[in-house]
């Protein structure tokens, strides 16, 4: 799926290749070959950093858990692709992207896409494995704590470089599960994203 706005195709896998044409954000592509960071399509080259593959894992890789009594997985981002399967009420599954096509985030589980509307988020894989250099996890600050600032930014993983799936407001309650060191900050997880602990009050 194409990440960019516009994504130029050329003749050769080289941004010197001639230009013959452009995808746009949210298209499907079939990747024919590849090489050396290039994709050839049924209409050129096109370079991959700018493609997410199915299967790989993106930058917004999640953990989450479905919140529909029946959630579709589908062969592409929308309800125009085909159902290949589906998932039920309380599944636990592995996002590895979440890619917006119109007002929809959709996100990529084993085998297809499925709507980020019925997932509730745990917490980027990335803020444990590796994704942010120097990431700490552990039981300190775990519990019940108030939301201190005015419209504090729900992340899918612990960091600003991840993206916001939510918001809290002043006052509200919230359940931190474990905490996470990153970019300088302590940030923690809730049931829906990780926050930064600078606009939490701890109980």
């Amino acid at each position: 799926m194409v990440k960019a706005s516009e994504l130029n195709i050329r003749s050769t896998a080289s941004q010197t290749g001639e230009r013959v044409g452009s995808y746009k954000y949210g298209d499907r592509i079939t990747i024919l070959e590849t090489s050396n960071g290039w994709a050839r399509t049924d209409k050129g080259w096109v370079s991959l950093s700018y493609v997410y593959v199915d299967g790989e894992v993106g930058s917004n890789s999640a953990y989450g858990t479905v919140t529909a009594t029946q959630l579709n997985v589908r062969s592409g981002p929308g309800t125009n692709y085909d159902k290949v399967k589906s998932l039920n009420l309380n599944d636990r599954v592995q996002i590895l992207e979440q890619i917006k096509v119109g007002n929809t985030t959709w996100g990529y589980v084993s085998g297809g896409w499925v709507s980020m509307d019925y997932i509730s988020l745990e917490g980027s894989t990335g803020a444990i494995t590796g994704g942010n250099t120097g990431g700490t996890t552990g039981g300190t600050g775990t519990g019940t704590g108030v939301v201190t600032g005015s419209a504090v930014n729900i992340r899918a993983g612990a960091g600003t470089s991840y993206q916001v799936v939510a918001s809290k407001s002043a006052g509200d309650v919230v359940t931190i599960l474990e905490t996470a060191t990153a970019e300088g900050y302590t940030w923690g997880r809730t049931d829906i994203g990780w926050i930064c602990m600078n606009y939490v009050r701890m109980n």
